[in-house]
């Protein structure tokens, strides 16, 4: 659940900030019940090997995206949330990354205020992907008014 002081987005971990044993992206939703005018808190967490990182100067290769599909009816959003830019990666070796060297970071955001499709109550399953990554699908439901 979000703090009443959190604001959106940010770039923390909270103790219900996934957590990753081997490269990718992951997302969890805040529990519900979620409403049109109630914040639904998505937290995520990214890990990337050196390898990939040195391949692309230190930063991942794409933004992270999400992606909002409704379950009930035929909708679709799809949204780039965060600028790994904005994470803290630092500078690795040009040289042989050491053996599981990778890096990572979290992001949390208020999905209702980054998707506009989320004005109405309904099912929906929400993703997120960073390059080849895609994390597991999460459905949550938004209670009509």
């Amino acid at each position: 659940m979000a703090p009443e002081s959190e604001t959106f987005p940010n770039y923390a971990s909270h103790a219900e900030s996934p957590k990753l044993a081997k490269d990718g992206v992951q997302i969890v939703v805040g529990p519900g019940p979620h409403g049109r005018d109630k914040p639904i808190v998505l937290r995520g967490a990214i890990l990337i090997g050196g390898e990939v990182l040195r391949k692309s100067n230190s930063q991942p290769l794409s933004r992270v995206l999400i992606i909002v599909v409704r379950r009930d009816e035929p909708d679709l959003w799809v949204g780039a949330v965060l600028d790994p830019s904005s994470l803290p990666f630092r500078p690795i070796p040009k040289e042989a990354s050491p053996p599981g060297f990778r890096q990572g970071g979290f992001f949390n955001i208020n999905l209702a205020a980054a998707c506009p499709k989320l004005v109405k109550g309904g099912r929906y399953w929400v993703m997120a992907s960073l390059g080849d990554f895609v994390s597991d699908r999460i459905e949550f439901s938004i209670k009509a008014d």
